[in-house]
């Protein structure tokens, strides 16, 4: 619950502490997780903006989060705070959906990898 509560303190602040992106919110996974995109930067410029997403796993026992720059409506970003290494891809369909998909996931001795490397979701805004 802590972390929960942590994920959502760093959304809230940052919308605070800048403009909101135009993917900035709260994002619903069809694999039962969560995550948090924050979009640094111009919020009227696409392409070059720092993205960072924060993901929360559904039974709230793993986060990861991750860093990349936005190209036009896609990302594809790395971890930058995780028991592990793994690189997500996201395609931004809607300015409220997106295909996410693991390009690569690297198993540790503290983590072991939840899905294989080419999965693929669905994502939601939910705010």
């Amino acid at each position: 619950m802590k972390k929960l509560v942590f994920v959502l303190f760093f959304t809230v602040s940052s919308f605070q502490s800048h403009a909101a992106g135009i993917y900035d919110g709260i994002w619903s996974v069809t694999s039962g997780d969560y995550a948090t995109i924050t979009q640094d930067g111009n919020a009227t410029v696409v392409n070059g903006n720092s993205i960072v997403v924060v993901l929360l796993a559904a039974d709230f026992q793993r986060w990861g989060a991750y860093q990349g720059i936005l190209l036009g409506n896609a990302v594809t970003v790395s971890t930058a705070a995780s028991n592990g290494h793994s690189i997500w891809s996201f395609r931004f369909t809607s300015l409220t959906t997106a295909k996410v998909t693991l390009v690569s996931c690297t198993a540790t001795v503290l983590l072991a990898c939840r899905f294989v490397d080419g999965s693929q979701f669905t994502a939601s805004k939910v705010f």
